[in-house]
């Protein structure tokens, strides 16, 4: 009993600030050319990592964030494990459709440390947030990584709602 109770804790500090909803507003937009992904983020006020004073911490370079798009999907070729995006890929291993709650599936990249943070990113019942300043120069197979990571907890979320973390795994 006392595992289980220090387990549903655990999940609830870990939650907290994922229950955020950040108030930043994006100027671009990418859109998927399937399954309805928006990768939101916002394209001025370039800066050089690491940020300096004034630097606009929000800021996300289009070619990073079109790579987060394309590794959600993608219209390129599909082949025998290499799927065109973790959409596909998931699907076609037999897992249910990524629950976003509606559409747009959204994917919101910003300085979320102002907003409750979002850790090295994290997926709400409704979106994903990715911290802009994590990933600003991170390779394209580190951004595939964590954000097919984030999108396998939407999956998860086809089998149990997001308000029922604390009961995963217990036996019924």
């Amino acid at each position: 009993m006392v595992k289980r109770s220090f387990v549903a804790l655990a999940l609830m500090l870990l939650l907290t600030p994922v229950l955020v909803r950040a108030s930043h507003s994006f100027t671009d937009t990418i859109n998927t050319p399937n399954f309805s992904y928006q990768v939101r983020f916002t394209n001025d006020n370039p800066y050089t990592p690491p940020a300096g004073a004034g630097d606009d911490t929000n800021y996300f370079p289009t070619t990073q964030a079109q790579n987060l798009a394309n590794a959600l999907n993608n219209n390129n070729a599909a082949a025998a494990g290499n799927p065109n995006g973790y959409h596909t890929g998931y699907t076609n291993l037999g897992f249910r459709t990524p629950n976003f709650g509606g559409t747009p599936r959204q994917v919101d990249v910003y300085d979320c440390s102002q907003h409750g943070g979002c850790d090295s990113g994290n997926a709400p019942a409704d979106r994903i947030n990715m911290p802009a300043t994590s990933y600003i120069s991170q390779s394209e197979p580190c951004l595939r990584l964590v954000i097919g990571h984030e999108l396998f907890h939407h999956v998860q979320y086809a089998y149990i709602t997001f308000n029922k973390w604390s009961a995963w795994g217990n036996m019924p």
